[in-house]
């Protein structure tokens, strides 16, 4: 079994902190005091939200792409990541 370790991140005009679920299943995300994502932790090298890469690509790279361009470029291209390390 994987151990990971969660200290808060600290900077001058934020905290952050990571938080595990006491069954080792979810990390929960919060800044300064709300949570804001979560992850469920799999086997997989790279764990990622498919809706936080979505508006990583619509933020920038592919900001005059449709939605379905997205995905379909997300599917094609991307899914790579998740056989990393099988």
């Amino acid at each position: 079994m994987k151990k990971y370790i969660f200290k808060p991140v600290i900077s001058d005009n934020f905290k952050s902190v990571l938080t595990l679920t006491p069954d080792g299943k979810t990390i929960h995300i919060f800044y300064q005091g709300v949570e804001i994502q979560k992850h469920d932790l799999t086997n997989k090298q790279f764990n990622y939200d498919l809706h936080d890469k979505h508006a990583i690509l619509k933020s920038d790279l592919m900001a005059d792409k449709t939605d379905e361009e997205i995905n379909q470029y997300m599917l094609n291209n991307l899914s790579i990541y998740d056989r990393i390390g099988e």
